[in-house]
Formats: structure tokens, C-alpha cells, sequence
């Protein structure tokens, strides 16, 4: 059993040393009407609305909210007798974030994408703290991009 908790020990080591460059996630949600994927890695946020550089993130945000799903509660109840009492630990979720910033071309790009679970839209937020040194609402002028940009400095995601 020892040698079990110091494998997991060395795993998670390993883990947090492994460098953020080549982090990338995958976010599967809606963008409009329609079903997407929003691609982050330590260098871009890709979809099919466009491309975003980390560190031309101008600006992102949103919320959401997670309700208890009271037609379920009754429909299960009514079905199910005292047993379907448990259809009012379902939960509706609805999440809406969207990242603005510029192309490699100097060009506005907007991007919006809609969650139905909270749990990815809880580990976008976490990431695009990590990732673009921004929190949600903070804003990045194109001055301080190309300030940025013109010193060569690189934006590094937080540790």
C-alpha cells in the first residue's frame, strides 16, 4: 500500500512539472446555434470563428448559472413514488463565455461559446486565467499588446 501513495506522489510531481507549452485543451460546447470545439494551447485559442494569439487576448468573460431542474424532481416523483425524489438533484446548466482579442493580422476576432455542464466551464475559467494573465472582465488595450509584442516579451502562462 506504501508503494502505491509514493507512485501517486511521483505521478503528480511528474505532472505538475510537465511544461504548460504543451498544454492544450479542447472544449466542446455551442457557438451560436451550432455545435463546436474551442482549441486552447499555450500559444492560441482556435475555433472556427477564428484564431486568437495568447498573448492578443484583449479581453474575456461571462457567467452562468446551475438551477435545480424542478419538472424533472415532480415528473420522477409522480412516476416513480418517493424514489424519484432524487429527480430534484438534477441540475440545469447554462454557461456563456466569450474571448476577444486580435489575429496574427491585427484584425478584431470575437469568439462566444456556450456550456451545458459545469464542470468544463469551471476548467475554462481556471485556464484562461493560467493562460492569458488576464481575469474575466480585465481588459488588454492593442497598446499593451504591441508594447508587448515590440519588446519581445513573452506573455508566460501563471504557475
Amino acid at each position: 500500500m506504501k508503494l502505491k501513495g509514493i507512485n501517486l506522489l511521483i505521478l503528480f510531481i511528474i505532472f505538475l512539472s510537465k511544461p504548460l507549452a504543451s498544454f492544450s485543451d479542447e472544449y466542446k460546447g455551442l457557438c451560436g446555434e451550432d455545435k463546436c470545439i474551442l482549441k486552447i494551447n499555450a500559444k492560441q485559442i482556435e475555433s472556427t470563428y477564428g484564431n486568437i494569439p495568447i498573448s492578443r487576448v484583449s479581453l474575456w468573460g461571462g457567467g452562468g448559472t446551475s438551477r435545480t431542474s424542478s419538472a424533472t424532481g415532480v415528473a420522477t416523483t409522480v412516476i416513480f413514488g418517493p424514489l424519484g425524489l432524487l429527480g430534484f438533484t438534477a441540475k440545469n446548466h447554462d454557461y456563456n463565455f466569450f474571448i476577444n482579442g486580435y489575429d496574427r493580422m491585427g484584425e478584431e476576432v470575437s469568439i462566444q461559446i456556450k456550456f451545458k455542464n459545469d464542470k468544463p466551464a469551471k476548467k475554462f475559467i481556471n485556464e484562461m486565467i493560467l493562460l492569458t494573465r488576464l481575469g474575466m472582465g480585465q481588459e488588454r488595450s492593442i497598446e499593451e499588446i504591441e508594447l508587448m509584442e515590440k519588446n519581445k516579451k513573452k506573455l508566460e502562462p501563471l504557475n
